[in-house]
């Protein structure tokens, strides 16, 4: 079998609370005035009332109609740049499932479709050692539409693995389905196809797959038809790529340079102040040398 990957170092757990408030957009089917401020009139009997889409007061009027609840435990590893995974890259968010509570109606679970026993909390034990797991089919009535079970991608996610389990030779001429996709951009991108599996699987473990750019939600879906046939996943774990992360650098100071002083090779000379006082000029003509003369002696002659 597939060995559980390494734990993480340092997880922490924690519920983590959902923003309590009504849907604006709500109302019932009957009466477009019959929104969430209305319910609240009479909570007690119009809380079970529905919009055309099927939605119940009591899922869009969370405030109203007190049911408010819990997403489930998430553990959350601080990133270390030594942290290691199957996928190679640093943990993130890790969704198990055990806080049995749990409402995958609300943020960041989406439920869509599935009419009997699609998406729910499953305590007959999960993978890994772990108590609880989510199977589609678990109440052995079939998953007649195709039941969605979406999780929104993480923040920086950039990749993903989880365990699954899903009965054999589920046959795609019926309809029956068990895919896991990505939501990007509005649109689906397929990722896993189950359903083609020869042989059950039991716990397996996904690929490392890689989230697409732009991804906003994973997506699982299962369709079956048979009461012994559903569809599991167990341990959807989040992954950041922590080498396209930009490393934190210290400031670094410019070295700065004494500014060059030129050699000073005499004081300068001050200037006076106040008026001048001039000296007396005396100057002397330029002559020309005078030869000196021998004294001459006459002599009377």
């Amino acid at each position: 079998g597939v060995g559980p990957p390494p734990p993480p170092p340092n997880p922490s757990s924690s519920p983590v609370d959902i923003g309590c408030s009504d849907d604006p957009t709500w109302a019932g089917k009957f009466n477009p005035a019959h929104t969430c401020e209305y319910v609240g009139e009479d909570p007690a009997v119009r809380c079970r009332f529905e919009s055309l889409d099927g939605t119940l007061a009591s899922t869009a009027c969370k405030a109203t109609c007190g049911s408010c609840t819990h997403a489930p435990t998430v553990s959350v590893t601080t990133l270390s740049p030594t942290t290691t995974s199957v996928c190679g890259s640093s943990p993130m968010t890790l969704y198990d499932f055990e806080d049995q509570s749990s409402d995958l109606t609300v943020s960041p679970f989406l439920l869509s479709g599935g009419a009997n026993d699609p998406w729910a909390i499953d305590t007959n034990g999960g993978c890994s050692g772990s108590n609880s797991q989510l199977t589609a089919g678990a109440g052995g009535n079939g998953v007649d539409r195709n039941s969605i079970l979406s999780i929104d991608v993480p923040p920086g996610a950039t990749q993903v693995s989880y365990y699954y389990s899903h009965p054999g030779g589920l046959s795609t001429g019926d309809g029956e389905v068990f895919q896991s996709r990505f939501r990007v951009n509005g649109g689906i991108q397929l990722q896993e196809r189950y359903e083609s599996d020869p042989l059950p699987a039991t716990c397996a473990q996904s690929a490392c797959l890689e989230i697409p750019a732009g991804s906003t939600s994973l997506e699982f879906r299962c369709r079956t038809r048979n009461p012994d046939q559903l569809c599991s996943i167990d341990h959807v774990q989040f992954y950041m790529d922590i080498s396209t992360l930009s490393p934190t650098l210290n400031p670094t100071k410019v070295p700065t340079k004494s500014p060059t002083r030129l050699p000073v090779t005499s004081s300068p000379t001050p200037m006076p102040t106040g008026t001048p006082t001039l000296s007396p000029v005396t100057s002397k003509p330029t002559s020309s040398p005078v030869p000196r003369l021998d004294p001459i002696e006459f002599t009377n002659q």
